[in-house]
């Protein structure tokens, strides 16, 4: 499997800006899609999203949606 630097994997806010009216930012527990798969990860939004970006460059992945 190919893996992307980390610095090459986008992450997509639509579908949360769309729900909730707001860039996603604060504390909680977060949940993002990576391929067909779905994750999720507590804390503030800046660290689950590198986490999320670390297991979508780990699989191959380009892109990560944050889930609303």
């Amino acid at each position: 499997m190919k893996t992307h630097p980390q610095r090459h994997v986008r992450v997509n806010t639509d579908l949360f800006q769309f729900a909730h009216d707001r860039k996603p930012r604060g504390f909680g527990w977060w949940w993002f899609r990576v391929g067909q798969e779905q994750f999720s990860f507590p804390g503030s939004f800046g660290s689950a999203r590198q986490r999320a970006v670390r297991v979508a460059s780990s699989r191959g992945e380009r892109w990560v949606q944050v889930l609303p």
